[in-house]
């Protein structure tokens, strides 16, 4: 967890070093200016990437929802029960039944829940990044028109 974390990070390590080497020559208004920027579009494009994943998210949970209502099922194979002695207790066809109807209900139900979860993630997600983005976007739009 620790390496995926780092080797995400590096890159953005490495770009913020080369801009401070390559700003090292400017003036401090300069320097304020290009981080200001920096930041704009830092924060424009992350938002923009969380609008996109939220928005597929959303398009996915929505077609698996209503379309392709197959895609979230699993289906779970008959395992032998085992005795506390080691052996393979053999079922009634009313006990596999039984059994079978709990399984089912139970992975209904944890569907549901799943679903529900995903859906107010996605939600959220569009609900705090578009605004976010919107805003940014008008900032950079209104710093390129008085340049």
């Amino acid at each position: 967890m620790f390496g995926i974390g780092l080797i995400s990070f590096l890159p953005i390590l490495i770009f913020l070093f080369l801009i401070y080497f390559f700003m090292e020559k400017s003036t401090t208004k300069d320097r304020i200016l290009i981080l200001k920027n920096l930041y704009l579009y830092l924060v424009s494009f992350v938002t923009l990437m969380m609008i996109i994943i939220s928005s597929y998210s959303l398009i996915d949970l929505g077609l698996k929802t209503w379309v392709f209502t197959e895609a979230d099922n699993y289906y779970d194979y008959q395992k032998p029960v085992i005795t506390e002695d080691g052996t393979e207790q053999n079922l009634t066809k009313e006990e596999i039944a039984n059994q079978q109807t709990e399984v089912e209900a139970r992975d209904k139900q944890s569907r549901k829940a799943q679903t529900q979860r995903d859906l107010s993630q996605y939600i959220a997600m569009l609900v705090v990044a578009t605004p976010v983005f919107i805003t940014h976007l008008m900032m950079i739009r209104k710093k390129e028109e008085q340049a």
